[in-house]
């Protein structure tokens, strides 16, 4: 198991679903079924299709006890009842062209990425060529400029031509609270 285990830390809800498929099948059952006990055969078998089909986009299984995730080549465990995703860091974005705007991005929106030197893309395009898992997408935040134009998308970078800096907000750094006065994080 030492092959599959290599993107799978102690404790991590991963595994690698190139390194489990190289193991074959009777091994990469097994795995499996350490990860998520009390499988039946026929819960294992589809689990092993999940593992060896292509490897486009986003598919999940659900089987008793959890729900396996692959997206792409990552195949995440996720036991039943498992509490959702952790709401995202808050931004600090300075740049010279402020005030900006931080929202989820939109069916329809565009961007012109530092990648492409400028020539217009729409996000769903550019999140499908970096491969980002489709709940990666859903999640996305986007910077706006005052104009509404998207100057940074997450899991694409800044715009081109424009001088931006986006990461996580220090927790240190006191913010207000609902009555309006400041408080730490």
């Amino acid at each position: 198991a030492g092959a599959a285990t290599a993107g799978a830390a102690a404790g991590d809800d991963t595994l690698d679903a190139r390194a489990v498929r190289a193991l074959g099948p009777v091994a990469g059952k097994r795995l499996i079924a350490a990860r998520v006990p009390g499988l039946a055969a026929v819960h294992l078998d589809a689990a092993w299709r999940l593992i060896v089909a292509p490897r486009r986009g986003t598919r999940t299984l659900s089987l008793p006890g959890a729900t396996l995730e692959r997206a792409y080549d990552v195949v995440r465990v996720i036991p039943a009842g498992a509490a959702g995703p952790a709401s995202p860091p808050r931004l600090e974005i300075s740049g010279p062209d402020g005030p900006y705007t931080v929202d989820a991005w939109r069916a329809g929106d565009r961007m012109r990425p530092a990648r492409l030197r400028g020539r217009s893309r729409k996000l769903s395009d550019l999140f499908a060529d970096a491969r980002v898992p489709r709940a990666a997408r859903g999640a996305a935040r986007v910077v706006r400029a005052a104009s509404g134009e998207i100057v940074w998308a997450e899991h694409v970078g800044a715009a081109y031509a424009v001088t931006i800096s986006v990461r996580p907000a220090s927790r240190s750094r006191a913010r207000p609270d609902r009555a309006g006065s400041a408080s730490p994080e």
